[in-house]
């Protein structure tokens, strides 16, 4: 089995969404908490100070991250959302 990890692309937000919603440890307004995230990085990509990676395999998306540069620190980072299918 392959696991590939790509940047992520609005190609991507629907299975990224459905893996949230089906996540039971989320609860809804942090699905839609993640979701206003992945778009706002979708519109302005790492200048909008996240990085959100997909990990697909095969061609499906199978999981995600979110993470970025803590703000107000030095090379601090934290991870903001994680889930797999």
């Amino acid at each position: 089995m392959n696991i590939n990890i790509h940047p992520m692309s609005a190609s991507h937000k629907k299975t990224v969404m459905d893996i949230l919603k089906v996540t039971s440890e989320f609860k809804p307004m942090e699905v839609d908490a993640a979701e206003e995230l992945i778009d706002y990085y979708l519109a302005e990509g790492i200048k909008s100070g996240y990085r959100i990676l997909v990990a697909k395999i095969g061609t499906k998306p199978s999981g995600y991250i979110c993470y970025g540069p803590t703000p107000l620190t030095e090379s601090t980072w934290d991870v903001y959302w994680m889930a797999v299918s």
